[in-house]
């Protein structure tokens, strides 16, 4: 199946890239991920569960800063999701995202890959 592109694609303060691939839904921030963009990705990421994504991963390859604030909204769908037996992934954090999640203790809890 060729990753198509999805209606959640979004182009404000924090472009999003959100592709179907096979079973589950790649979404790609680009830029930081903090208070200031964080709604986008919430935003984005509510929608994807609100129309039945079950499996999402958020691909962090482009976002070389993350706060407090794009940590809860992962934690947050992340929480949504395990309630109803879905599952999120983080793929390929930046170091500096990656060291964050291991010092909140975050990569023990996400499918950090």
């Amino acid at each position: 199946m060729n990753p198509s592109r999805h209606p959640f694609d979004h182009r404000g303060p924090l472009p999003l890239e959100v592709e179907r691939e096979r079973s589950h839904v790649v979404v790609r921030p680009v830029g930081d991920l903090d208070a200031a963009s964080s709604p986008a990705l919430r935003s984005c990421l509510a929608g994807l569960l609100d129309s039945g994504a079950d499996d999402l991963v958020v691909e962090l390859g482009a976002v070389p800063f993350c706060d407090s604030t794009g940590l809860g909204v992962l934690v947050g769908a992340h929480r949504r999701l395990a309630v109803s037996g879905g599952h999120l992934a983080v793929g390929h954090p930046l170091p500096p995202v990656r060291h964050l999640l291991e010092i909140s203790g975050l990569d023990r809890v996400f499918d950090v890959r």
